[in-house]
């Protein structure tokens, strides 16, 4: 019973007044509640940034696992997706990909993909399994490949393509708004001490600029990239998810998307 063996640990050594809580998304509310009433002289008071904090700067031998793994999942995404454009099914792209970062020494949580009229979903199927359904020629592709992908360090990768490489001028376009963002309103903006909010500002106005409103997609991830270390982490780059006196930081590991 680790509960009541943590429990009795916590009493025996007299452990009594606050006491930090790190990591309350990971114990069940029956075995906290359990806990609880085994310990009560002990207030837990809950800090789930507290190792975000640590992790935030990288050291040199994290950027180094950053940049190996970096290397792992961009083969499997190119495996995955080349795949795709030439009409493999969904299920069989994704097999590739797991492949290559399995063969590299790699792992993966997921490899969601999306094509044709589910592209405003992060999936074409909806359980956890995968489509059976091939893109066609012309058709918009979405795919990413994300996790624990190297040494417990987290990945997220995103690809948009077109099926055949047969792109109308719309979906063209689309694809080189969606550049421009990347590397206008975000890229552009990140500098050692750059405040979050003002990318995020940099950003949205871009996409206004551009003529693109909410989708499904950016009403689910209202942000525009994030910091990476075991887990998608802060900053977010936000209005809603980030504090007014969030910056960027030399030595972060960072992320930036666009969702339209």
């Amino acid at each position: 019973d680790p509960i009541k063996s943590l429990a009795d640990a916590l009493n025996e050594r007299k452990i009594e007044g606050p006491v930090a809580w790190f990591g309350s998304d990971v114990l069940p509310v029956k075995y906290a509640m359990q806990l609880w009433e085994m310990t009560p002289k002990i207030e837990y008071v809950y800090d789930d940034d507290l190792m975000q904090q640590i992790r935030k700067l990288k050291s040199p031998r994290e950027l180094d696992v950053y940049r190996e793994g970096g290397e792992m999942v961009t083969l499997a995404v190119n495996e995955t997706m080349e795949a795709l454009i030439m009409g493999k099914t969904e299920a069989e792209a994704a097999a590739l990909g797991a492949a290559s970062m399995i063969r590299q020494g790699g792992f993966f949580e997921r490899i969601p993909i999306s094509h044709g009229d589910a592209t405003s979903h992060l999936e074409r199927d909806p359980t956890y399994g995968f489509s059976q359904d091939a893109p066609k020629s012309g058709d918009l592709i979405h795919m990413a490949i994300y996790g624990p992908i190297h040494q417990g360090y987290w990945f997220d990768p995103v690809r948009t393509a077109v099926g055949g490489r047969n792109p109308s001028p719309g979906q063209k376009k689309l694809i080189e708004d969606l550049v421009r963002i990347i590397q206008e309103g975000i890229e552009a903006h990140i500098r050692h001490g750059a405040k979050v909010h003002d990318v995020a500002h940099s950003v949205l106005n871009l996409q206004a600029e551009l003529g693109y409103g909410q989708t499904d997609l950016n009403k689910n991830w209202p942000y525009f990239g994030h910091g990476n270390g075991c887990l998608w982490e802060p900053p977010f780059i936000s209005l809603e998810c980030a504090t007014e006196d969030e910056i960027f930081e030399e030595n972060m590991v960072a992320s930036s998307e666009a969702f339209i």
